[in-house]
């Protein structure tokens, strides 16, 4: 985590091995990080994040997700598709 007053770290977290990608939830509860194996799913308590896996295609290298939070879009590198995700509750 970055302080952006001053632009200085004041902690790190870990995701895992082999993290490609990261972009956060809307409203800041959770943190996607594509793997270069699978899509870890952080959710943000304090400065640690918990990790659950969401199956995707292959190599997935890059997510985003839709400002309402409501669907995640994750491209797979190896097989050359495009993971939709359900993330409405």
């Amino acid at each position: 985590m970055i302080d952006s007053d001053s632009d200085e770290v004041i902690a790190t977290v870990g995701v895992g091995r082999h993290p490609q990608n990261i972009t956060w939830s809307a409203d800041g509860r959770f943190a996607y990080v594509t793997k270069r194996t699978r899509l870890g799913v952080g959710h943000q308590r304090g400065r640690q994040l918990g990790n659950q896996t969401i199956p995707t295609g292959h190599s997935p290298s890059s997510v985003a997700v839709l400002a309402d939070g409501s669907r995640g879009y994750v491209s797979n590198f190896d097989d050359d598709t495009l993971t939709v995700l359900n993330l409405a509750g």
